[in-house]
């Protein structure tokens, strides 16, 4: 593989985007950051194999430009817009181009919204600055976060142990439907024994998960299991990690990122209805399995932070050269919310965005 005509450093994905913005070539980052290298060479992959898919795909690049272009205008200068920057061209550039998915989704429905609100009264005694506020008669907080979900945790964890197994094919089988939580363990405390395990037996199970050693040959085949309505129980609680800055006195929406890069093929394609399957069982659970909950959290309880929680949205940030159109938006209301988005903004937010989102109010559902 030749990396000639190929951006693959962060001086280079600046360079490219400034010719395509004004205002970001201004920012000049290049001269108070460092450089960070994308590709390496010698071991022929990605460090950061979201940069650099970004940085060399033109409808992305042409939505970060446009999106950075038309915030100049709410920013603060241009600190916000450095920070995006720092960010997006560093190791949090899931988090960063989430962060501006949203804001370029919001910009091109013509949906008027405030950036980077600073708020006291929020779950986490320090308070929190929120990604932002949509600027209907009455606002609603919304925070950003991306949904780089099992599947991509799944992909990690074969890779790294591909890299530790490199004379082995790493298969990982069984039923993908595990917890997050569990995941993440395996990447951290968990993965040396699990190493050692497989070193020794060539085969570990974890849970649903079978870990599996093989010859290397041309041709591989593994077979995963993946049910939406098991993956969503047994990650009911997972809108809880950001609980911090769920809004004490004001509607919140919290704002998941779905990406094909990151988040995986089937939380992208949608297969038999998979992903609305998926996201709307997570949202049920999520609204109304904690309403006794009496677990301890952030100064409250589930139960009581499981009602301020105003809506859950799923957005489709992936851009498809060969494509128009407004990215896909799944929206779930909180029927239990102590303070509920308004029917005047959800109507609102309809008339703007039309056919690309879709609300559920849960109108028909008990739990």
């Amino acid at each position: 593989m030749t990396n000639l005509g190929l951006v693959c450093t962060r001086y280079e994905w600046l360079a490219t985007l400034a010719r395509l913005s004004p205002v970001i070539a201004r920012v000049k980052l290049e001269r108070v950051v460092e450089d960070y290298v994308y590709w390496d060479s010698d071991r022929k992959r990605a460090r950061n194999a979201l940069a650099f898919n970004l940085a060399n795909s033109d409808c992305h690049n042409e939505l970060i430009a446009r999106c950075l272009e038309r915030l100049d205008e709410k920013s603060n200068g241009d600190v916000s817009l450095r920070k995006l920057l720092v960010d997006l061209t560093s190791g949090n550039t899931y988090g960063a181009f989430c962060e501006i998915s949203v804001y370029s989704w919001l910009l091109d429905l013509k949906i008027h919204f405030e950036l980077q609100v600073s708020m006291a009264k929020v779950l986490n005694p320090n308070g929190s600055i929120l990604d932002g506020r949509l600027g209907f008669s009455s606002g609603v907080l919304f925070d950003v976060k991306g949904f780089g979900f099992h599947e991509q945790l799944v992909k990690r964890l074969q890779g790294r142990l591909s890299e530790d197994f490199v004379d082995s094919f790493v298969a990982i089988e069984g039923t993908w439907d595990v917890p997050i939580s569990e995941l993440a363990d395996l990447l951290s405390s968990g993965y040396q024994r699990l190493k050692r395990e497989l070193a020794q037996a060539g085969y570990a199970r974890r849970g649903s998960l079978d870990l599996i050693l093989r010859s290397k040959s041309p041709v591989q085949v593994t077979s995963a299991l993946m049910d939406p309505y098991l993956l969503a129980e047994t990650n009911s609680g997972y809108a809880f990690n950001y609980a911090k800055q769920f809004a004490r006195r004001e509607s919140f929406l919290l704002v998941f990122v779905i990406h094909p890069w990151v988040s995986g093929v089937t939380l992208h394609d949608n297969f038999a209805n998979y992903v609305g399957t998926f996201t709307r069982a997570l949202a049920r659970r999520t609204f109304m399995q904690f309403r006794r909950d009496r677990t301890p959290l952030m100064g409250t309880t589930r139960a009581r932070a499981s009602r301020l929680l105003s809506g859950l949205a799923f957005l489709n940030a992936w851009r498809d050269p060969n494509e128009q159109g407004p990215m896909t938006c799944r929206l779930f209301l909180n029927p239990h919310a102590k303070y509920p988005i308004s029917a005047l903004v959800v109507d609102e937010l309809r008339w703007s965005v039309g056919n690309s989102i879709t609300v559920d109010r849960f109108d028909h559902d008990t739990y």
